[in-house]
């Protein structure tokens, strides 16, 4: 079966990671707080410079970091503006280039505004190694259609070392 490309019926305005995203509910604004560039992650060491933490060179760490990457788009179909639901993947991929993980889910647009703000969280980053993290924002019309790329997300991550010495610990 060979996938196809339909004419987009919305167009990606901008995506960005944050810790926490809030909607107030009288005035309909966004607010983003804590966004995120840049993770520190901290390996430990013993008293003989022993590692007490996964080895992050050769095994993925589970970060337990919650947040949320807030999307807005805008719809492309002025005449009806009906009820559209529309798939979208995130992707997240390590500086090797391996992906760490890869889910599909839905956007749907109520009927009537134009452009629309989807709120993605997330629970727990896996990391290999440090450097450079990319968040790929991908959609597609319908199931017969490829996933487009229609954003990437930048994210550095820096490994630090915690000392943990006995009688002396710092954490």
């Amino acid at each position: 079966m060979v996938k196809k490309t339909t004419p987009r019926s919305f167009k990606h305005l901008w995506s960005i990671l944050c810790r926490v995203a809030s909607v107030d509910k009288e005035s309909n604004s966004l607010s983003l707080f804590n966004v995120i560039e840049e993770i520190t992650i901290n390996k430990a060491e013993g008293p003989e410079k022993e590692e007490k933490a996964i080895d992050v060179e050769k095994t993925a760490l589970i970060v337990p970091i919650e947040f949320v990457i807030v999307t807005y788009l805008e719809r492309l179909d002025d005449k009806d503006r009906g009820s559209m639901t529309k798939e979208a993947q995130i992707e997240i991929v390590d500086p090797a280039m391996h992906s760490l993980l890869k889910r599909e889910f839905e956007i749907t647009f109520p009927q009537g505004p134009k452009r629309l703000r989807h709120l993605l969280k997330m629970n727990g980053l896996k990391i290999t190694t440090g450097g450079t993290y990319k968040f790929y924002i991908s959609t597609r019309e319908s199931r017969e259609d490829i996933f487009e790329s229609v954003a990437e997300i930048p994210i550095d991550v820096k490994i630090g070392h915690l000392s943990l010495r006995q009688g002396n610990s710092q954490i």
